[in-house]
């Protein structure tokens, strides 16, 4: 068995099945950058840390690139990702 093979059945094996995990809301502030936009987190909710994540081309519609995301941070007790979610006052 080669070795991503076994790596593949392994993670498969140790994660919990999609349907029985809900990942959390995570609040952002949307950026127009020179060469493209952006969501922003302030404030991880796996790390507590700003990250960025993209919301497409000049000219995308960036509300299309909101929704499930993976985090960018290394925390080990970070969720399988979080849903990109428009920040509003109370958030």
């Amino acid at each position: 068995m080669s070795t991503l093979y076994a790596s593949r059945v392994h993670l498969a094996a140790t994660q919990p099945e999609p349907s029985t995990i809900t990942p959390p809301e995570q609040p952002v502030f949307f950026k127009r950058g020179i060469h493209g936009q952006y969501w922003i987190t302030l404030k991880c909710v796996a790390c507590g840390k700003k990250h960025i994540h993209g919301a497409g081309a000049l000219g995308d519609d960036p509300l299309q690139f909101l929704g499930h995301r993976s985090c960018h941070c290394l925390n080990s007790e970070a969720p399988c990702g979080y849903v990109l979610v428009i920040a509003t006052e109370d958030k």
